[in-house]
């Protein structure tokens, strides 16, 4: 397999630009991988690639599925041309964007021959490169459209990759064929007899016809770029599918004279007027293209795959009638195809070739059957489609409808880096990218003090009008505490265009601003249909007399019930003479009364009640039913809803499934599972809950969706996730899920808390689950969130300001004391998790671990224990995390660490394995909660393993430059904590491991000079030898964490170090520090 080497003439102005706009020929008009529109008009211009990630970002933008994993990516060369090699690649792995499983185990990897220079990255700007780049593009939309890419005789792209070199060359995916014509028809493995040749010459055609069609020309036609590949049916053994087109139509129509002179093709296989450079037009490059058919004929029925000697009709005729192996029929249709395809007359020359070989030979009729049968597969597999949408999600799940809003994956971006690409595509990035970006950034920038990035893309997304960037933006600005502020008239149309599109949070705060503004808000909501434009929107704009259905299934009853037009509803009812057609289901699974419910439209839910609608019947949904939403409904029907719905068979306890996740568009970005509750309570609507509180809900019920997919306090993490998604856990068993209480308690709701405990019917309502979770081991749950789809992003950016939230936690604190909760219960003791001292877990304890610093506060002014230890004797000062650790915002471990010590926290106590605070915070590597511990009287002539804590401390700083937080100013912290401890009346500063060594080693090893000074003036002996013993044989038994640093005296330690240094043309130590 070999690609084409064509060049062209003229110069490339803003040819794929005008490709990418151009609808009826190569736009997507399956727009892309994820279903949702894109934003074509962002595609780059040819002259402005400038580097991979300018065309990575197209790619994405044309919803190439990608970058897809490869392993062994170059197993064997298949061919190279002048711009491309191909090889084959072993076994192909899906990326988590692939709209497709693949089930292949070998592939075609197609790498550009870029011109690498020597030193620097890839240059695209040079002219070969954007010859390649334009290739590229060109083909990727081609093999994107629609009308292509389930065509037969076209190659299939499988999405793009990338080369794990230097330059990280993006390579393409594609099906990988036997071998192209010529191999195959050159091979003994392949018995190709005259009926294959013509089966093979019918495929060619087809495929040449099918991008004429798209008006792209292949501008290389020749047995070298036409691949094979096996076929199931014994009869036609083989198809032929085209590869490399080259040019498009829409290049000639750009030039200055609707014209172009192409040059650098294969002459053996072009046409006279390519060879005599000819300036062509349209019409005449595609007959130009026929002609090189017509040789293909010629060669691959007679030559066996060799170009002819001779380019003129009569030598071909010649070739023909000698042929003695021909069979009458295959011979007689060459004799009127190359007459017609080899005119030296290209106005002669027909436009369409696919039907030129048909005749009724056998060889032809089992082509048109295999074709037929391969359509009918087709269609077959299209329509089973479709019929999955009309099935249950417990048995065949349906694809969601997915709406414009949906956050669209980052990978192309996470490659480039999402502040170049911020700042390099802005203009170009739509507004859910945009969000998108914000959300994952404010994960990885939650321990960043400087939140100007995170802003940076939450305004830009803002600014391209995304609305719920809008709801949220304000939020966003309290609970970060940054100084500007909107205006106020900006903040109300900001939240009114949220609220009137369903956003809850914008809904909440708008109604503190403005209660009559909130309503208006919420009427508009239901007048745009409600919840029915983000799960299944009504596509029909008007609905006449004879209107039956849409395309998705939708009734009249549908549309006159979601748009809450009561009057045509009963008008309608009227003509309905059997009840069960009151409860047709559209694609997905919704009926009129669940279509009137997602509207929150009481007076159609009433009438569809009176006439017997059945309000049981879950859509397809995660199996979601009417009730689920009652909170949608506006307060004073509620209660009237929930009787009519009850009545007309609706189960007030009634559960969804729990999987997959339902997106929402809008903050939190996903729904919940469980029951109506569940939803009543993630909603926040205070009569909804009542209402089913007192009609007999269950507060208790759980949603069976997994609590700890992510908590590493609960379970190791065993599955790699995405940048985006994260590392996550497999459940040893089925978890149990939250209960209505348990999603208020995370969410700080305490007026929901407070109405559940006046309203529930149950005795008991501080239930734990199998993990012996309670709701208020929930308070600190809400801290790395992720949407529907995986997407991590830090929850507490949407919490509003400071005050408020410490306000709304201690009430919270107060209801769940006051429902019964034990604010010092330890969970049960985890199976496998990843963190070790966590076998039990009080509420404070998981604040502390979450480094959750408002909880842990509130929660010790309402009485939590601040000594209190668990099965593994650690206190809440012993579980401080990592200072790397996600949720490590600024200053909150000092905060944690002074905050637990103002409550009279232990600091010398020590857990069953021997861990200390000290040691803890030392382990977490801050500094400044090391300090504060020292400075509470923690005792730092303790040992943990074997290992003095200062020691241990001074040893981490030999890696200074590795890591944050303990080791920001090594240099200065230490000298500040030796000052402050008296060396010479410390006798433990002799000997602080089990091999003789003293602190002076230590500092000595991490090249601590001004430590070595003061350690020297104390007295310290600096020919102390230490002397390093192993356990038997094994290093790996010796106990302490410094026993591969070298032995002898601090100056043999010192010496060694810098010869390791100078071996590497480095001075470990300058002159003055050298004096020491």
């Amino acid at each position: 397999m070999t690609n084409q080497s064509t060049t062209f003439s003229f110069a490339y102005r803003n040819q794929i630009a005008g490709l990418s706009s151009t609808v009826s020929d190569l736009s997507l008009g399956d727009a892309g991988r994820d279903g949702s529109s894109r934003n074509y008009d962002a595609l780059l211009t040819v002259n402005s690639l400038k580097t991979v990630d300018d065309l990575i970002i197209s790619l994405d933008i044309l919803g190439v599925p990608g970058p897809l994993t490869l392993h062994v990516p170059f197993l064997r060369k298949l061919g190279e041309g002048a711009q491309f090699a191909v090889f084959q690649g072993s076994t192909l792995d899906a990326s988590t964007n692939c709209d497709f499983e693949i089930d292949m185990e070998r592939v075609a990897v197609k790498l550009p021959l870029f011109s690498i220079p020597t030193e620097g990255h890839l240059d695209l700007t040079s002219t070969k490169s954007r010859r390649q780049v334009h290739d590229i593009y060109l083909e990727i939309m081609a093999l994107r459209n629609p009308a292509l890419q389930n065509h037969r005789n076209i190659v299939r792209l499988i999405g793009w990759g990338i080369e794990e070199t230097w330059n990280e060359t993006p390579l393409l995916v594609l099906e990988l064929a036997m071998g192209d014509l010529c191999y195959v028809l050159a091979s003994p493995d392949f018995q190709v007899t005259c009926e294959i040749t013509h089966q093979l010459s019918i495929d060619i055609g087809h495929g040449l016809d099918a991008i004429h069609e798209l008006v792209i020309v292949h501008g290389d036609l020749k047995p070298l770029n036409v691949l094979v590949f096996s076929n199931t049916s014994h009869k036609v053994p083989f198809v032929a599918k085209l590869a490399d087109f080259g040019l498009s139509v829409h290049e000639v129509h750009s030039a200055s004279d609707d014209s172009v002179t192409i040059a650098g093709t294969s002459i053996d296989w072009c046409a006279p007027e390519i060879i005599l450079g000819a300036t062509l037009s349209t019409s005449q490059l595609i007959k130009a293209d026929n002609f090189s058919y017509g040789l293909m004929l010629l060669s691959l029925n007679c030559l066996n795959g060799r170009p002819p000697i001779r380019k003129n009709l009569d030598y071909a005729i010649n070739i023909v009638e000698s042929h003695e192996a021909l069979p009458r029929s295959l011979s007689d249709v060459l004799a009127m195809a190359l007459p017609l395809l080899l005119q030296a007359d290209t106005t002669k020359r027909p436009s369409s070739v696919k039907d030129i070989m048909r005749d009724s030979s056998e060889a032809h009729i089992a082509w048109s059957v295999t074709k037929s049968l391969y359509w009918l597969e087709l269609m077959s597999a299209r329509e089973q489609d479709e019929s999955d949408r009309a099935s249950l999600v417990r048995g065949r799940a349906d694809k969601p409808y997915v709406h414009p809003w949906r956050l669209p994956p980052l990978d192309a971006y996470l490659f480039l880096g999402l502040e170049k690409s911020l700042r390099r595509y802005e203009e170009r990035l739509t507004g859910p990218q945009l969000f998108a970006m914000f959300l994952l950034k404010s994960f990885s920038e939650a321990s960043n003090d400087d939140k100007s990035l995170v802003i940076d893309m939450l305004l830009a997304a803002v600014k391209k009008g995304h609305i719920p960037a809008k709801a949220v933006v304000n939020r966003v600005i309290e609970s970060y505490r940054l100084p500007q502020r909107l205006p106020s008239t900006t903040t109300k149309s900001f939240l009114y265009d949220s609220a009137s599109s369903g956003s809850l949070l914008a809904i909440r705060d708008l109604h503190a601003l403005d209660p009559q503004l909130a309503g208006a808000a919420r009427h508009r909501f239901r007048e745009n249909t409600g919840y029915n434009q983000f799960f299944s929107p009504l596509t029909a704009t008007t609905i006449s007399a004879d209107f039956l259905t849409d395309t998705d299934g939708n009734t009249r009853l549908h549309y006159f019930s979601a748009r809450g037009d009561r009057q045509k509803l009963a008008e309608t009812l009227r003509d309905i003479k059997e009840p069960s057609h009151l409860d047709v289901r559209n694609r997905y699974g919704e009926t009129p009364l669940y279509k009137a419910c997602l509207t929150g439209s009481w007076e159609c839910v009433e009438l569809l009640c009176q006439r017997g609608a059945n309000a049981a019947i879950p859509s397809f949904l995660n199996g979601v039913r009417c009730l689920h939403w009652l909170f949608n409904f506006s307060a004073d029907c509620i209660n009237k809803a929930l009787t009519a719905l009850e009545e007309s068979h609706g189960d007030i306890n009634a559960l969804c499934m729990p999987a997959p996740n339902i997106g929402d568009c809008h903050f939190p970005f996903s729904w919940p599972a469980g029951t109506p509750l569940h939803f009543a309570v993630h909603a926040g609507n205070l009569a909804a809950i009542k209402a089913l509180l007192q009609r007999g809900a269950r507060a208790t019920i759980r949603d069976g969706r997994d609590p700890y997919l992510s908590d590493e306090n609960v379970r190791q993490m065993h599955v790699h996730g995405s940048a985006e998604s994260g590392e996550s856990s497999v459940p040893d068993r089925p978890p149990l899920g939250f209960n209505a209480i348990d999603l208020a308690a995370a969410m700080h709701g305490h007026e929901i808390l407070e109405c559940i405990r006046t309203n529930s019917r149950e005795n008991t309502l501080m239930v734990s689950d199998e993990e012996g979770y309670t709701p208020f081991h929930r308070l600190s749950y809400f801290r790395v969130a992720r949407t529907s789809h995986g997407l991590r992003f830090w929850y507490p950016a949407f919490r509003g300001n400071s005050a408020d939230v410490e306000t709304r936690l201690t009430k919270t604190v107060e209801a769940l004391q006051s429902m019964g909760g034990d604010i010092n219960r330890l969970t049960n003791s985890p199976i496998r998790p990843a963190l070790h001292g966590v076998s039990g877990l009080s509420p404070l304890m998981i604040a502390v671990t979450k480094s959750d610093y408002e909880t842990a506060t509130v929660l010790l002014k309402s009485g939590a224990d601040v000594n209190r230890v668990n099965r593994d004797e650690r206190s809440p000062i012993m579980l401080l995390a990592p200072v790397l650790d996600p949720c490590v915002t600024p200053n909150s471990l000092l905060n944690l660490t002074q905050v637990l010590l103002s409550y009279g926290a232990c600091v010398n106590c020590r857990s069953l394995d021997g861990i200390t605070p000290l040691g803890a915070a030392i382990a977490a590597e801050s500094m400044p909660c090391i300090k504060a511990l020292i400075n509470a009287g923690a005792d730092l002539s303790v040992d943990e393993q074997g290992l003095n804590l200062l020691a241990r401390l001074i040893y981490q700083c030999r890696y200074g430059e590795r890591t944050r937080g303990v080791t920001e100013r090594p240099v200065q912290d230490v000298v500040e904590i030796l000052t402050q401890l008296d060396v010479k009346e410390s006798p433990w500063v002799h000997k602080v491991d089990k091999d003789n060594g003293s602190l002076l080693h230590y500092v000595a090893y991490a090249g601590l000079t001004e430590c070595v000074a003061i350690l020297l003036d104390a007295g310290l002996n600096i020919n102390q030898v230490r002397k390093i013993h192993f356990t038997g044989s094994n290093p790996g038994s010796y106990s302490t964490q410094a026993g591969y640093m070298p032995d002898g005296t601090a100056l043999d330690i010192v010496e060694l170090q810098e010869s390791k240094f100078k071996g590497r043309g480095q001075r470990m130590l300058s002159p003055e520090d050298s004096l020491y």
